[in-house]
């Protein structure tokens, strides 16, 4: 099996906007908040019919 774990947390934190805009920054902490901890783990190969798709 192969297995991919992707965590949006990681690609939304390079996207941080500067505290500057108050705005932009308190959505971005509020999505960070929502999504920060969690995974979803993707399984791309199996040998016996589809793989499924799972989140933790």
């Amino acid at each position: 099996m192969v297995w991919f774990v992707f965590r949006e947390d990681y690609y939304e934190a390079a996207k941080e906007p500067k505290p500057d805009d108050e705005a932009a920054y308190a959505a971005w902490k509020e999505n960070m908040e929502r999504i920060y901890g969690l995974a979803e783990v993707i399984v791309a190969k199996q040998r016996h019919g589809l793989p499924p798709a799972a989140s933790a």
